[in-house]
């Protein structure tokens, strides 16, 4: 009798287990590629070398790290006091999805409709890696909002470390493109930019719709 009990609090326990790896992993795509995707490193690759015209590679090296760590940062900071910054404002998590899906279609409709980028000058090369590279171009208002609402619906440990990881490997995969922004615009050339960007707007459509059906499901569900 206790050997069945044994077995079947086995499969239960393995059956939860399965359940919490598969919502962790599939959380961990969705941050990886929604964060990827807003911060939009091919399509920022004209912008950053138009900002760092004229500067040497080594510069060039340090103003990316900085402007990638601040912005790391700054998305890890949101999605730690995501949560409870929303529970102080009483914004319940299906608005906040709501109004994060919103803004990531608007943010995809740019992307696939070509709104033009501002290109601005700045003649302060450390102000450069921090506004508007770090703040908006990597970390705008698209990808805090992701990152607040994704870590708002982590339910355990492990999903907000998933997200948390997601955040820094899709960071790091932006630090890498934009460390080799003069071959990859070499390569692909302002047209293969454009055409990448077009295709990061239709997926990033696809997660933002998704997460405005979850926030309406979910408003009704408590209501």
């Amino acid at each position: 009798m206790l050997d069945i009990l044994h077995v079947k609090i086995n499969r239960h326990l393995k059956l939860w287990l399965y359940m919490f790896q598969s919502h962790s992993d599939m959380m961990f795509l969705q941050v990886l590629v929604a964060v990827f995707v807003i911060a939009d490193p091919f399509g920022n690759t004209p912008i950053f070398l138009a900002l760092t015209e004229g500067l040497d590679s080594s510069t060039r090296r340090k103003i990316i790290s900085k402007a990638v760590f601040i912005a790391t940062a700054t998305l890890i900071l949101f999605g730690m006091m995501g949560k409870a910054l929303l529970g102080l404002l009483g914004i319940s998590i299906a608005s906040f999805r709501i109004a994060g899906g919103i803004l990531l279609l608007i943010t995809a409709l740019q992307m696939l409709f070509g709104s033009p980028k501002a290109e601005p000058y700045l003649d302060d090369w450390e102000g450069i890696a921090v506004v508007p590279l770090a703040i908006p171009l990597l970390a705008g208002p698209g990808t805090i909002t992701s990152v607040m609402v994704f870590m708002s619906a982590a339910m355990t440990i492990i999903d907000r470390i998933s997200v948390l990881a997601a955040i820094v490997i899709a960071m790091l995969g932006t630090w890498a493109i934009l460390l080799n922004a003069d071959r990859l615009y070499v390569i692909l050339k302002r047209e293969g930019t454009i055409y990448l960007t077009k295709i990061m707007g239709i997926i990033l459509s696809a997660i933002g719709t998704e997460m405005i059906l979850h926030g309406v499901k979910g408003y009704f569900y408590t209501v």
